[in-house]
């Protein structure tokens, strides 16, 4: 009797362990994402049934990192893949998949469109909500258990709640502003100018957009690779646009540049609003300062201000309370500090 009891305890221990059987194929699976706002979205809807990854090396900046193909064979034996579509995440996805037609994957960013920037995605709640969305249907797409989906389901809606409240958050903040203008050194947060019907909102960028032609001299020691990082372009461009067949350049030699500068119709915007005192902070999400906005520092008593837009592995959370959700609160916090002096 006592080993029956023994018995009947053990086998209810698997059962509440999960140790004993798996309700689907798709638990205690290994998935594998890209940066921070998809590695939140994905654990949060589904943590509880499997391990998240990033297939980033922790602290590498992803713009310029690139996996090796041994990584991509790595990742492509994974359960699952989720990530950005719209990114150089697709072209990762593309090969893993030439790597293993069974790997399963999630496109975060099916039909969801974005204006100025690719952080728009996430830095944007609603689309973030889109997001949420696609990588639960894509999760019920392909499990098949019932219990498993309806908590699925139930992360899904406890999100849409938060998420469409920060998204009112926002929209509130920008309709009630005392002042309707801000001033940012790129285009990212251009997609505020779209979010409200009944009433202007005005992001005057510092980012460079507007294209003009220049003649390069090549230098001992340039090649195309440093040329183009050095004017931020495309060594395709430089290629194409002077017709180098053989890719090849001598010291000396003149090239034709059609590169980017800042809009010098902003840049007396802005100048004009601090001197009237109408702002007082340039919002930025970068790390380091372009020469304009160094310039108006130096020139202009005005304040920098860093927005985090999240587009790194760890999103730049720096302890256990934090996450999406905190980080987009205290944004629009930071906002606020130019809309209601």
């Amino acid at each position: 009797m006592k080993i029956k009891k023994l018995f009947i305890l053990g086998i209810s221990t698997l059962l509440l362990t999960g140790c004993f059987f798996k309700r689907d194929s798709m638990e205690n699976i290994d998935i594998y994402t890209t940066i921070y706002p998809i590695n939140y979205l994905t654990t949060y809807l589904y943590g509880d049934y499997s391990k998240v990854h990033s297939i980033y090396p922790s602290g590498v900046n992803i713009n310029e990192f690139n996996l090796s193909d041994k990584k991509i064979s790595e990742y492509s034996k994974s359960d699952l893949f989720i990530f950005n579509g719209q990114d150089k995440d697709r072209d990762y996805a593309v090969s893993m998949i030439n790597k293993n037609n069974n790997l399963k994957i999630i496109d975060t960013s099916l039909s969801i469109t974005y204006d100025y920037s690719v952080t728009e995605l996430w830095i944007n709640p609603n689309n973030y909500l889109m997001m949420a969305q696609n990588i639960k249907n894509g999760l019920n797409e392909y499990i098949s258990d019932p219990y498993i989906n309806k908590e699925i389901d139930k992360k899904y809606e406890e999100l849409n709640k938060s998420l469409s409240k920060l998204d009112a958050y926002l929209k509130e903040t920008l309709k009630d502003a005392e002042y309707n203008t801000i001033v940012t050194d790129s285009d990212e947060l251009r997609f505020l100018e779209n979010l409200l019907t009944d009433k202007s909102f005005t992001v005057i960028s510092l980012d460079k957009t507007d294209e003009v032609n220049i003649t390069y001299t090549v230098k001992d020691g340039d090649t195309l690779d440093t040329i183009a990082k050095e004017n931020n372009i495309t060594k395709d461009s430089i290629i194409k646009l002077n017709n180098l067949e053989n890719g090849k350049i001598t010291t000396g030699q003149k090239l034709d540049l059609t590169i980017k500068i800042v809009s010098n119709n902003n840049i007396a915007k802005a100048k004009k609003l601090i001197t009237d005192k109408k702002i007082k902070y340039i919002y930025t999400t970068n790390d380091t300062n372009s020469e304009i906005v160094k310039e108006l520092t130096n020139d202009y008593d005005i304040e920098i201000i860093k927005l985090n837009n999240m587009s790194t592995i760890d999103g730049g959370v720096t302890n256990t309370n934090e996450n999406y959700l905190t980080i987009m609160n205290s944004n629009i916090e930071l906002l606020r500090k130019e809309l209601y002096k």
